[in-house]
């Protein structure tokens, strides 16, 4: 059998095997793994001795959250590891109850984005149930959106190029940003 490496999915293929279908999906990029934890500074401490973790400077944030029957506030504490490529986020809970996820501690896959509202219409040709939004402090915006997988599991987390930047910035330094809001160079 001759097989290529596809460069543009980073997968072993056959020769003249087909493409994917929806070419707008290798811009889905993958890039951490959120989990919720009960106390954020516990978890960095066994999961950097566990497994050589490094952690950006913990943040804590507050955004709108809407899904399809409320509108809420969310304050949450959260990091992610600096060593990568593929990150881990840490996030704590301090109030708002559409986080909590008690039974699977690991919680979502984290994707950037080119276009956000293209990315949903995707999502949701192909089943996956909107979960909520989470909106900026500032203007109100949607900076990321949630959805259920239609066969259960983890979550997945969409959020912008430009947001995946500022999160890069704070998660590279690894020091905290003086105002945690997207569009001051820092996080969500």
């Amino acid at each position: 059998m001759n097989e290529s490496r596809g460069a543009d999915v980073g997968v072993r293929r056959r020769e003249g095997a087909a493409r994917m279908t929806e070419p707008h999906l290798e811009q889905f990029m993958l890039f951490h793994t959120g989990m919720i934890v009960p106390d954020l500074d516990a978890a960095m401490k066994t999961m950097a001795a566990g497994f050589g973790f490094a952690w950006a400077d913990p943040i804590t944030t507050t955004g709108q959250m809407r899904n399809p029957t409320s509108v809420g506030q969310r304050t949450t504490r959260l990091t992610f590891s600096t060593n990568g490529p593929h990150r881990v986020e840490l996030l704590e809970h301090i109030d708002g109850e559409m986080w909590r996820t008690a039974e699977h501690p690991v919680h979502h896959l984290g994707f950037a984005v080119p276009d956000l509202e293209d990315a949903c219409r995707h999502l949701e040709a192909k089943d996956y149930v909107p979960a909520f939004e989470l909106h900026g402090p500032d203007d109100g915006a949607p900076i990321a959106y949630y959805f259920r997988s239609p066969v259960g599991g983890l979550w997945i987390e969409t959020v912008s190029y430009a947001v995946y930047q500022d999160l890069m910035k704070w998660v590279d330094s690894g020091l905290a940003p003086d105002v945690a809001k997207p569009g001051a160079g820092n996080v969500r």
